[in-house]
């Protein structure tokens, strides 16, 4: 079975939700196992920071396993995907998130039933979503369906949140899919 995370944004600063995300995020990582790290959503070219505080929430809360970390690049990301223990997709622009991601069309059987946590905050989590509430419009967005449910993410933000006519346009479509609506900080694991 794999695991999937999805995480309503921001995950710093640090905060009693951002501190149990990361923590379920390598809680059954092996010792010795790998975490892989997707930046593709960044907005911005420098992403050290980011790296550097993943791993270091990562590791403080790895109960003292040894983790292995690798970011991913375009040239290697699918064989790191399929090795991976947990593989986190790290927030910002969605559209650009799916449109690098639609380039690897296996991606949905690489992470089915491997014993993976598959972990995705605001872009990441839309990405992984069937459906997802716009923040720019009034309508649904197809994510890439890798887990059948309809997200919201930044649910109630004063800086990001998302459109009013999309939340709605969501709530009345695709009820058979659960409904994972997540403030900032917020997280809920989807077992597959």
């Amino acid at each position: 079975m794999t695991k999937y995370i999805f995480h309503g944004g921001c995950v710093q600063p640090e905060s009693i939700n951002n501190n149990s995300f990361y923590s379920e995020l390598v809680k059954d990582v092996p010792y010795d196992g790998m975490v892989i790290l997707v930046y593709f959503a960044s907005r911005t070219d420098d992403i050290s920071d980011r790296i550097a505080y993943d791993i270091e929430q990562c590791q403080k809360f790895s109960m003292g396993k040894s983790i292995n970390f690798e970011v991913a690049n375009l040239d290697n990301f699918m064989e790191l995907a399929k090795e991976a223990d947990t593989i986190f997709f790290r927030g910002g622009s969605t559209e650009k998130l799916l449109n690098t991601l639609s380039q690897f069309p296996d991606l949905k059987s690489v992470f089915e039933n491997k014993n993976k946590t598959v972990a995705g905050s605001s872009a990441g989590a839309y990405v992984l979503s069937t459906f997802y509430s716009s923040h720019y419009e009034d309508k649904v967005e197809p994510g890439l369906g890798i887990v059948p449910v309809r997200v919201v993410t930044h649910y109630e933000s004063e800086k990001m949140p998302p459109r009013p006519g999309a939340i709605n346009e969501l709530k009345k479509n695709c009820q058979n899919l659960q409904l994972i609506t997540l403030r900032e900080g917020e997280w809920l694991s989807v077992i597959q």
